[in-house]
């Protein structure tokens, strides 16, 4: 860059040095229009400056083990991915085979109920949910004997709208919810079941309903984790309303008892759980008309 140049033009009767100076001035002109051309082409010429970006690698939640290991929630869906909340698809599947969606409650930034809040040792129920829906899965995966097709709402840390699982279980043949319970009594303690009665049963002529499978669900964890007094229940939970197909929450103990606390922080037992669930299901199967 030329900084503090200065031109003086002639007076009007300077017109023999008049010519001189416009001499001068075009070679000057012509001198800073070349150094301008020669300073663009080395620009132009240059080597581009290449930064390496770190690469963001989706990490997917870990497998259940079924060890007696520590408790580790699901890792998290990284900031900006797609997530991995299933999109409805039309039933019957290709297989021709029912359909069973199966739903991890809460997730995201929705946690439930958490305990210990703010310590090393918080636990989210969202996470407690996911680990069991996903241990069905991989009882579900190893059958190669299974009778229906197998889908899960979420299968990591991912925020699932109500409506968005009431979407996909209307494209189902049965809905079943996992969840854990919390209670200001710290005595509650065990499972329990609830159902809503289903749209037009009676004049669609359906026997096995969302209390049925209610009840059958109830009678597979219930030995596991002790009955509650409530047991199977009706209630308009807002993923059991307006249902055509049989659907049904599963409460599977309680947070805030430390007993079931204890037993649902062991892996052996979360596997037994998944292990009755899956059961369960396999059996309701065979009731669908």
């Amino acid at each position: 860059m030329i900084r503090g140049v200065f031109l003086k033009f002639p007076s009007r009767g300077g017109v023999a040095r008049s010519a001189g100076v416009v001499l001068h001035m075009k070679l000057f002109i012509t001198a800073i229009a070349l150094c301008a051309a020669l300073t663009f082409s080395s620009c132009a010429a240059a080597e581009p400056v290449s930064v390496d970006l770190p690469s963001q690698t989706q990490q997917s939640a870990p497998t259940p083990s079924g060890t007696d290991a520590s408790f580790q929630s699901p890792v998290p869906t990284p900031p900006g991915s797609e997530g991995s909340f299933s999109s409805p698809s039309p039933s019957p599947t290709p297989s021709g085979k029912k359909v069973v969606v199966l739903d991890a409650g809460h997730g995201g930034d929705d946690e439930g109920a958490i305990v210990n809040y703010e310590t090393p040792d918080q636990v989210d129920e969202k996470d407690l949910n996911l680990d069991i829906a996903l241990r069905v899965r991989d009882i579900y995966d190893a059958d190669t004997n299974a009778g229906f097709d197998l889908e899960l709402t979420r299968d990591s840390d991912v925020t699932a709208s109500l409506d968005e699982r009431v979407s996909l279980r209307d494209t189902a043949d049965m809905f079943v919810s996992v969840h854990f319970n919390t209670s200001d009594d710290s005595t509650e303690h065990g499972a329990s079941a609830y159902y809503w009665p289903m749209l037009d049963a009676d004049a669609r002529g359906i026997n096995f309903r969302g209390k049925q499978l209610a009840q059958l669900l109830f009678s597979y964890v219930s030995g596991v984790t002790g009955v509650w007094d409530d047991g199977v229940v009706s209630d308009d939970l807002y993923v059991l309303k307006q249902s055509k197909i049989p659907a049904t929450l599963l409460e599977l103990g309680f947070l805030t008892n430390q007993y079931d606390f204890n037993k649902i922080m062991t892996p052996s037992y979360r596997q037994t759980l998944a292990q009755k669930i899956y059961d369960g299901i396999c059996e309701a199967v065979t009731q669908l008309q």
